[in-house]
């Protein structure tokens, strides 16, 4: 109400400015629960790229910077070794590309993925490897850092919990190796290897000491075959978290996001 000269009164001032600044706020808040979800959404397809990506590396058999390093068999441990110097095509004969593991944790660098390359020896003596009880994995030695893809989560994303689907279902499973099983499909693509995928069952925080013997078959890391990773992330700017599943099978592998409640 205007009073005699024309004015407004102070208490309709303070009205005016009160009901603004609630609009102004709820505006801000509905923009910023918008944008926390449009970013939560644009971190879960990056990560879900990433995973896909190194699988894809597996299923055509690549690795990166391959041509810069020789591929030995240290002779007292039967295992890959690489070492610095270019290699010509065809003269990396003594060793196969198994696959490629990653590494998450909820702890140490909750938001980020840790991919490694692994090798294997080519002969059991003078066979040929064709089973993958005789390869022999290594992960990529830490000397060689270009062979360990490390990839932040954007918008501050995190782990919360990783687990998989083989017995004990319940343990977490925060290192999983998708590898070439060294069997042919029934109908092949030309090019490609068949998956197995591995999930090492126990720690939670591996560091490249731990994952390395856990590739080996050793240390406190139990290995199991695996068919579904699911990995539960929570929000960096939202208060949502989502599952990322993983479905393995033998041609290959499918991932999926779900926005449901995790931890």
């Amino acid at each position: 109400m205007q009073n005699a000269r024309g004015g407004y009164t102070i208490v309709e001032v303070l009205i005016v400015l009160v009901v603004s600044l609630v609009v102004f706020f709820a505006a801000v808040t509905v923009f910023s629960g918008k944008q926390g979800k449009t970013e939560f959404a644009q971190a879960m397809r990056d990560v879900e790229s990433q995973i896909q990506a190194a699988i894809n590396d597996v299923r055509v058999s690549t690795y990166p910077d391959a041509s810069n390093y020789r591929c030995i068999i240290d002779p007292l441990s039967q295992r890959p070794a690489l070492v610095s110097g270019s290699s010509q095509s065809g003269t990396n004969t003594n060793c196969i590309f198994l696959g490629k593991a990653i590494e998450l944790s909820t702890t140490t660098n909750p938001d980020q993925l840790n991919v490694y390359t692994v090798l294997g020896r080519r002969l059991n003596g003078s066979t040929p490897v064709t089973t993958f009880e005789y390869p022999n994995p290594e992960p990529n030695p830490e000397t060689i850092d270009q062979l360990t893809e490390t990839y932040k989560i954007i918008f501050g994303a995190m782990v919360l919990s990783a687990r998989q689907d083989a017995a004990p279902a319940t343990e977490p499973a925060y290192l999983m190796g998708f590898y070439n099983s060294l069997q042919s499909t029934s109908a092949p693509t030309q090019g490609s290897q068949s998956l197995k995928t591995v999930g090492y069952v126990g720690p939670n925080n591996f560091g490249s000491g731990l994952v390395k013997t856990a590739i080996r078959g050793l240390g406190a890391a139990t290995p199991v075959n695996s068919k579904i990773w699911t990995i539960c992330f929570q929000s960096g700017t939202s208060n949502e978290t989502a599952q990322l599943i993983v479905n393995s099978s033998f041609s290959g592998a499918t991932t999926q996001v779900k926005y449901t409640s995790c931890s």
